[in-house]
Order: C-alpha cells, then structure tokens, then sequence
C-alpha cells in the first residue's frame, strides 16, 4: 500500500452530500499517492526493468485498474520523473515535512477564511500521510460547519486579523 493508505471508513450520520464529495477528493488523494510512489520507485526500476515501473508501482500501491490506466496516461503524458538519490528515510522525510507544510497551509487558509483552500491543504496532508482518515473527515466538517456560520461581518473581522498576523 502506498504510505498513509488506509480505507475509509463513512460515519453512518455523514452527510450523503459530504461523503460524495469526499469520495471524489479520494480519487485525487489517490493519485496524489500514486505519483509519490512512481516518483519514489519509478525511476530505479524503470533502470531495471524497462516498462515495468508501471507495474511495480501500480502492485505497491494496490492500485485498480482505472488507477493503473490514469497512472499510464500521466506517464505517456509526462515521461517517467527523473531520478532523485534519496533512500526510504529520506522518501519519509519528504513526505513528512510536505505533510506538515500542508497542514500548516490549512491553518492558515482557515484564518483567512478560504475555506476551499484549506480543504485542498487538507488532502495535500492526508495525502502525504500526516493526516489518518478519520481525522481527515474531521476536519472536512470542521473546515463546512466554519465555511457554513461565516457571514460578510464576520469575514471582514477575520480577514483584517488575519492580514494583522501575516509576515512581512
């Protein structure tokens, strides 16, 4: 399975609206995912085995078939990526810090009041592996019922707080 992987598992009461929504931003996180691990193992085995990256990658990820035809198309599309000299810690490593720097990216969406963006930072994170699935959802309904009791005064407040806080 590709890091921070793990299946999903929908709350009885979550919204059906929310839970499709949420299923599409799974896709995206999927194939996030999919081009970490291609970027991680691609390029070595591509060495190995020419062709074959597609596969390796495809079977360590646990990929289905509509992930393996979308991965193939952004290969035909894009070319392998280039080698980087990094072993499994440093992959780690990489995958921590743009977690964090995602995370962090979603509070400050959220202190600007852009709520998309923050739920676009959200899957970054969760896609990097910082984030479990259920804390993923969390902060999705965390990030709505914010968007939801927002009104025009209370955006002018946060955005002068928020423009307060920034650095210069």
């Amino acid at each position: 399975m590709i890091a921070g992987e793990e299946h999903v598992e929908w709350p009885a009461d979550m919204d059906e609206s929310l839970t499709a929504d949420l299923t599409s931003r799974l896709v995206k996180i999927r194939r996030a995912r999919l081009l970490l691990a291609l970027a991680e193992h691609g390029p070595g085995y591509e060495r190995v085995e020419a062709g074959g990256a597609l596969r390796y990658v495809t079977e360590l990820a646990g990929a289905d078939g509509t992930d393996r035809q979308w991965l193939s198309g952004w290969l035909d599309t894009n070319g392998m990526p280039a080698e980087v000299d990094r072993d499994a810690a440093a992959w780690s490593q990489v995958r921590r810090e743009s977690g964090a720097t995602a995370n962090a990216a979603a509070s400050r969406a959220m202190a600007a009041a852009d709520f998309d963006k923050a739920r676009g930072h959200l899957d970054d994170a969760f896609a990097c592996g910082s984030l479990t699935s259920a804390e993923w959802m969390a902060l999705h309904q965390f990030v709505l019922r914010r968007h939801a009791e927002h009104t025009p005064e209370t955006a002018a407040a946060v955005r002068a707080v928020a423009t307060a806080v920034q650095p210069a």
